[in-house]
């Protein structure tokens, strides 16, 4: 994240929307892959530009959280194995409403194999190419798993996103035996932003000094 941490939402907004415009490629069985070709996606627009402390979401720590989530592609999710090893992988991801996050990996990854030891996750949401001082970011606590064998189809609607997006379209069988890669879903607990007023003065809303979070509602 940028030297200013400032992040967003946890969610996409309203129930059933699908966030993410992206331009990166994806790494297989990390990101989303192309079974079919072994590649990752390539989506083929640009991404909505994330929030800087000009706009005027800015002042709204729940519509920059908003913001952030439906400009994001990718997320970094933060995992540990059973002993407390922690472990952070960039995982392209889609959104369900302000609670589901979706991606598709292979259980033998690392972050696959900790969820499955400890599922209690944290994962970060931000645009790294802002400049230092004008980026916003979302801090997410969740608990994620695999997606049940008969909810499979639901988060198939959801996931890898629509077709603006620029991935192709997917199907339960590029997530179901005898594929390698399998959905997963994260069901957040928790989402906060840095606080607006952070900085050298006590902010109003805290009375805290210098770069600290506030909980926002999805």
């Amino acid at each position: 994240m940028t030297a200013r941490r400032h992040s967003s939402r946890t969610s996409n907004g309203s129930s059933g929307r699908t966030t993410g415009i992206g331009n990166a490629t994806a790494i297989p069985g990390e990101y989303g892959p192309d079974p079919a070709t072994s590649r990752g996606f390539r989506p083929a627009v640009a991404s909505p530009r994330m929030p800087t402390p000009a706009d005027e979401t800015d002042t709204d720590p729940d519509a920059t959280a908003r913001a952030v989530l439906d400009a994001a592609v990718y997320l970094t999710l933060a995992t540990a194995d059973a002993e407390g090893r922690p472990w952070s992988t960039p995982v392209y991801f889609a959104a369900e409403g302000g609670r589901h996050l979706y991606w598709m990996s292979s259980p033998d990854r690392a972050h696959s194999r900790n969820i499955a030891a400890r599922p209690e996750v944290a994962a970060s949401v931000f645009d790294s190419t802002q400049p230092p001082g004008t980026g916003r970011g979302l801090y997410l606590a969740a608990t994620a798993g695999l997606v049940p064998d008969d909810e499979v189809a639901h988060g198939m609607t959801v996931y890898p996103g629509p077709p603006e997006r620029g991935a192709r379209r997917m199907t339960v069988a590029d997530v179901t035996p005898p594929s390698p890669y399998r959905l997963y879903r994260a069901v957040v607990t928790g989402a906060w932003v840095l606080c607006p007023d952070s900085g050298r003065n006590p902010c109003a809303a805290h009375g805290l000094r210098g770069d600290h979070r506030t909980p926002v509602t999805l």
